[in-house]
């Protein structure tokens, strides 16, 4: 979220560190991009950041990595809403098209958003990358009752989604 006279990374920085960063542990790859400008969308060095930890993890032969995991503000594509990226402008919305076709072709495993604020799972447009939207922890402005998800790895890679509702 941006405030008003303060860089619009300030508060995801805040609490992820760096806007954009990989994370790899026991062979998953949890990428975390920062989409969350609605006006500008994703920075250049967010781009080059991104295609070349989805090109290098899914084409190297020695590659440790079982599975790849996207997080990010925004989701870039839901079948049923029109709450995406790059619903306020044509430039952003050109970026969420180019994301969907970068996670499709690169193989990533999973893509998880928020802003939404409902819990909702979902396949890309090509049906390759299963789309989560996690719901909200809080009970201002959501559809659902306050929730938050949990992503289980099986040892055999496999992997689920857990919407837990907080009562």
């Amino acid at each position: 979220s941006r405030e008003k006279g303060v860089a619009n990374f300030s508060n995801f920085n805040a609490v992820f560190g760096p806007a954009t960063q990989k994370i790899e542990e026991s062979g998953i790859q949890f990428v975390l991009l920062d989409n969350s400008d609605i006006y500008s969308g994703i920075s250049q060095n967010d781009w080059n950041f991104l295609e070349e930890v989805t090109k290098v993890t899914k084409e190297s032969e020695e590659s440790k990595v079982k599975l790849t995991f996207v997080f990010a503000h925004k989701t870039p594509f839901h079948p049923d809403s029109a709450h995406i990226m790059g619903e306020d402008s044509p430039k952003v919305a050109d970026q969420a098209n180019r994301l969907i076709k970068l996670i499709e072709d690169m193989g990533v495993d999973g893509l998880f958003t928020g802003d939404l604020h409902f819990f909702a799972q979902f396949n890309s447009s090509s049906a390759s990358v299963k789309i989560t939207t996690i719901g909200a922890v809080g009970s201002e402005r959501n559809f659902q009752g306050p929730r938050f998800g949990i992503l289980t790895v099986f040892d055999d890679y496999s992997w689920e989604v857990e919407d837990i509702e907080i009562r």
